[in-house]
C-alpha cells in the first residue's frame, strides 16, 4: 500500500509547478518559466506556433508566451487555494494587417470546462497596440469546498490560454498575440 500511495505523492508532485516567491512576497507559478510542460496540441496549430520570447509593446518591454492564430496552450497544475492567474493581452500585426484577436482563459479538467476569460482586441490601421491587463480568480479550483463530492484541491486543472483572429490567420506571421509573462499567484 505504501508504494501506491509513494506514485500517487510522485504523479501529484510531476503534475505542479514550482512556486516561488516574488516581490511582494506572494507565492506563485510563473507559467512563462513552465512553458516547455505545457501542451501545444499540432491538430489545432502548426509546429511552433507558439513560443517565449521578448516583446515591446506600447513602449514597455516584457517576457511573453507568443502564439500565432489560431492556438491553444495548456498546463497541468494543482490550484492553490486563493490563486489568481494574472497577465497582459497584445497584438503585434504587421503593416496592413487588419482585424479582430480573440484571447480566452479556460480551466478544464477530464469532464469539465469553463471560460473563465474573453477578450476581443482589434488591430490594424488606427489601432495603437498597448498591453490590455488579465485576471481571473482561480480559488473556486482550489482548497476545501462545501461539498460532499466535489473536491478541487484533489484534481489536476489544466489552466488553457487560446486565441484566435477574425479574418481566420492560421500560421500567419503578420500577426502575433502575446500573453504578458502570466502567473499563478496566491493572494494573501
Amino acid at each position: 500500500m505504501s508504494g501506491v500511495i509513494a506514485c500517487a505523492l510522485v504523479a501529484v508532485a510531476a503534475c505542479s509547478a514550482p512556486a516561488r516567491p516574488d516581490a511582494r512576497g506572494l507565492r506563485y507559478t510563473d507559467l512563462t518559466a513552465e512553458f516547455l510542460r505545457a501542451d501545444r496540441p499540432i491538430e489545432i496549430q502548426p509546429p511552433n506556433a507558439a513560443s517565449v520570447r521578448d516583446a515591446i509593446v506600447g513602449g514597455v518591454s516584457a517576457q511573453c508566451i507568443a502564439t500565432t492564430p489560431p492556438s491553444r496552450v495548456t498546463w497541468p497544475l494543482a490550484i492553490p487555494p486563493r490563486a489568481r492567474l494574472h497577465t497582459a493581452i497584445a497584438v503585434r500585426a504587421s503593416e496592413g494587417a487588419a482585424g479582430t484577436a480573440m484571447f480566452r482563459i479556460g480551466i478544464a479538467d477530464a469532464r469539465y470546462y469553463e471560460e473563465l476569460f474573453r477578450r476581443e482586441v482589434a488591430f490594424g490601421p488606427g489601432a495603437a497596440p498597448d498591453w490590455v491587463p488579465a485576471a481571473v480568480d482561480l480559488s473556486s479550483y482550489a482548497g476545501p469546498q462545501w461539498s460532499l463530492f466535489y473536491h478541487p484541491s484533489r484534481r489536476t486543472w489544466r489552466i488553457i490560454l487560446a486565441t484566435s483572429t477574425a479574418p481566420p490567420a492560421p500560421g500567419s506571421p503578420a500577426v502575433l498575440l502575446l500573453w504578458r509573462a502570466p502567473d499563478i499567484r496566491v493572494e494573501r
